[in-house]
């Protein structure tokens, strides 16, 4: 009898702290906003936001954006970026009240310490270096701003200046990505994740002269062979990042970019033939939730080239002497012509 009065009150123990729970979270209020970059309103994730005083506190994910839940009352809200001032914000919360808030931070942020190194980064690369520092994978990864520093030919020309990785070049353009020293084919490449087809009928290796740089949020190259990865992938992977509205203002947006070119040698055909034309249009609508980036890119380059070769046969049997037997010079006219369009929707 005394044990099923002990098992009885043990039951309504357990019940009341679970309707009490539920009743308590029904009176949760919600802080949620965005943190971004407040020069190129570009999303930090992976930011902390902390709740001070407490050890309450949140991440935010890939685009910037996070949640926070809390009891009714004043609390004192902390954000902090690596290499960014931190800031804060006193916000009052009421039962089962949404309040949002967004961090715009300012680069800058100066760590003390006893050793004293000198360095210098791009501000453009430092969301780039946070997400390599976040990341559970050993990742290298080239920002947009990076990107558009230079004038890339495509995207192979863009993945080339990270470390480890070479390209393979036709005509004078890079169209295929060696990592480690291993032959495109044992590589992947995918955009937003999705592996691409296979450009060459022998093997498995993709053209990535056909994507244009201009499209790219951001490249991740992955070198090491972990679990996580596609069996076949031996070298690495590579993944684009397709790039999305930013909604830096109300309404549509509108960019252009124009380039031209010139062609020094003496006997090209039409030497101002080089031109790059990439007009954009995005927004954001919905208060930013639904995002429109469309993109064209127009491009055709003179890649005219004379080549060299020589032959030669040695003229003694310790070969110290040799022989030339022929010189030839050859005019091997090449034009590249791009017409590329990108559209994405996001919400």
């Amino acid at each position: 009898m005394v044990r099923e009065k002990s098992i009885l009150l043990s039951l309504l123990f357990f019940i009341l702290v679970i309707a009490t729970t539920s009743v308590s979270a029904k009176n949760f209020g919600h802080i949620e906003g965005y943190v971004k970059d407040i020069q190129t309103n570009d999303p930090l994730p992976y930011a902390n936001i902390v709740v001070v005083g407490t050890s309450w506190g949140t991440t935010t994910d890939l685009n910037g954006k996070y949640v926070l839940k809390l009891p009714p009352g004043t609390y004192t809200i902390r954000c902090r970026f690596i290499g960014y001032k931190t800031e804060e914000a006193t916000i009052t919360v009421g039962n089962e009240e949404r309040i949002k808030k967004n961090f715009k931070l300012k680069y800058g942020e100066v760590i003390k310490g006893k050793a004293i190194v000198v360095t210098a980064q791009a501000e453009g690369q430092v969301k780039a270096i946070s997400q390599q520092l976040a990341s559970k994978q050993i990742v290298n990864v080239v920002s947009s701003a990076r990107i558009q520093e230079l004038p890339d030919a495509n995207a192979a020309e863009s993945i080339a200046r990270l470390p480890g990785v070479s390209i393979k070049r036709t005509g004078g353009e890079g169209n295929q990505v060696v990592i480690r020293g291993l032959a495109p084919k044992y590589n992947a490449v995918t955009i937003d994740g999705v592996r691409i087809a296979s450009s060459n009928p022998n093997d498995r290796s993709a053209d990535l002269s056909m994507i244009s740089s201009n499209m790219l949020e951001g490249i991740e190259v992955y070198k090491t062979v972990t679990a996580d990865q596609d069996a076949d992938v031996i070298g690495g992977t590579v993944n684009f990042k397709m790039r999305e509205a930013r909604g830096e203002r109300k309404g549509l947006g509108f960019r252009l970019l124009a380039q031209g070119g010139y062609t020094g040698l003496s006997n090209a055909y039409n030497k101002y033939d080089n031109y790059k034309i990439v007009p954009s249009i995005e927004g954001r609508f919905f208060n930013q939730k639904l995002g429109l980036f469309l993109q064209l890119n127009l491009e055709k380059r003179n890649l005219t080239s004379n080549e060299f070769g020589a032959s030669y046969n040695h003229k003694s049997a310790d070969h110290i002497y040799y022989v030339t037997n022929s010189i030839d010079l050859h005019f091997i006219p090449r034009f590249r012509k791009r017409t590329n369009a990108a559209l994405m929707l996001d919400y």
